[in-house]
């Protein structure tokens, strides 16, 4: 069962029952909506983004805020 897809995601307990692998990613938080959320290994100093990494947001337990000022947010993401 793929877990983006399983109206039974809601919970982190209920994603443990099941048996799904859990993970953690650090990374500049670059767009976020229903679908997917990308977050950004490195920036540089023109505040370009690479080793972007693309995670269904139906597989997102909770996102944790590292760094947050107005130009970006740096989180750590715990997903299956």
């Amino acid at each position: 069962m793929i877990p983006r897809f399983s109206p039974l995601h809601t919970t982190r307990k209920q994603s443990m029952d099941i048996g799904w692998l859990f993970f953690r990613s650090l990374g500049y938080l670059i767009a976020r909506d229903n679908v997917t959320i990308a977050i950004a290994a490195e920036q540089n100093d023109q505040k370009k983004y690479r080793d972007i990494t693309l995670i269904p947001s139906g597989s997102i337990i909770s996102i944790s805020k590292l760094v947050a000022s107005p130009s970006m947010e740096f989180v750590v993401l715990f997903y299956c």
